[in-house]
Order: structure tokens, then sequence, then C-alpha cells
């Protein structure tokens, strides 16, 4: 598959979509935690994770868009 966002001839977007996706999975894990446990630390991780996944996004947008 032929990409104009690649590096030989393999695309950019779908190797960069994975680390939203984890980081939102693990997100989500922190929060459960968090709310089961308590543990304040849990809930800055969830957030620190979440805001990494926005950017990740962000940067995964850019080949997307292109493609």
């Amino acid at each position: 598959m032929s990409s104009p966002a690649s590096i030989a001839k393999h695309p950019f977007h779908p190797m960069f979509v994975v680390f939203p996706i984890g980081l939102w999975v693990f997100s989500l894990i922190s929060d459960i935690i968090f709310y089961a446990g308590g543990n304040p630390l849990w809930q800055d991780i969830a957030f620190r994770t979440m805001a990494g996944g926005i950017i990740g996004a962000l940067i995964a947008a850019v080949p997307g868009f292109i493609d």
C-alpha cells in the first residue's frame, strides 16, 4: 500500500496510532485503580497518560490527514 506520508513504502500513520491508543487504555486502567484504592498517585498517572495520548493523537493526525 502506497502512501504520501511514508518511508520505504511504510506509512507513518499506523505506526503512530498505537501510542495514543495504549496511553488511553492505560489511563482508563489507572482511573479504575484510583477509584478502587484511592491512592492519589494513580490519579496523577491517569492525567499524564491522558495528556500524552492527546499529544500522540495530534502527532498521528498529521500523517493521517496527508494520507
